[in-house]
């Protein structure tokens, strides 16, 4: 290939570089400004539920294909169910009754009859309730389970691959995780405490150490 020949290649092999520079310049310019565009959202609702809420979670509670929520109320003792109407809007709640300071709640179904079931974590009961769901949005009454001193978190998983939902807390007086074992029938074996680090915290399906997370300790009501 002649000297003249290259050079000539070379010059629209560089236009077409630039070219193609260009327009992912612009590409990215114009979806930068999309992403920096701000969100919007409709004015919220407001839904009673009880006094000091620390925990919201969803799930279909009574069956009818609508979202709905439950509450974990701390001083109250208690959480609320919202039954979802399926167009945003919810029912007004229902409560039912828990351990001492509840916080932290985990769905699943524990006894096996396809409604989804309630475990919530007590930390100044040391204790997690199960409340088994009736499929119509109702619950019985709980069945307390001892956990370590303090549970904070409570999560579920099949821990021990026997096809039964088990229950794991994050106890953070005395730095263990407790697993209890789920019989496939609503029913817990008793815990296994696992020592843990400085103040173990259980996140979304796994159990992580956070040494700085402060210490809540028992609550003292007002």
């Amino acid at each position: 290939m002649s000297k003249k020949k290259a050079a000539k290649r070379a010059r629209r092999s560089r236009r077409y570089v630039i070219a193609v520079l260009a327009a992912a310049s612009a590409l990215f310019t114009a979806q930068g400004t999309a992403w920096a565009g701000t969100p919007t959202f409709a004015t919220h609702v407001d839904y009673a539920a009880g006094n000091a809420s620390q925990a919201v979670r969803v799930a279909d509670f009574d069956k009818d294909g609508h979202l709905d929520q439950v509450v974990a109320n701390s001083l109250d003792n208690t959480v609320s169910v919202l039954l979802g109407n399926g167009d945003g809007t919810f029912a007004t709640k229902t409560d039912f009754g828990t351990g001492d300071y509840p916080g932290g709640i985990a769905v699943g179904d524990f006894d096996e009859d396809g409604n989804p079931d309630l475990a919530v974590d007590n930390l100044n009961g040391d204790t997690v309730s199960v409340l088994l769901g009736n499929g119509d949005g109702t619950f019985a009454t709980k069945v307390d389970h001892a956990t370590g001193s303090g549970p904070y978190k409570v999560e579920v998983g099949d821990y021990d691959k026997d096809g039964h939902i088990d229950l794991a807390t994050s106890n953070t007086n005395d730095n263990t995780v407790s697993v209890l074992l789920g019989n496939g029938d609503g029913t817990f074996g008793h815990q296994d405490r696992l020592r843990h680090g400085s103040v173990p915290v259980l996140g979304r399906g796994q159990g992580r150490e956070q040494g700085h997370r402060p210490r809540p300790g028992r609550v003292q009501r007002q």
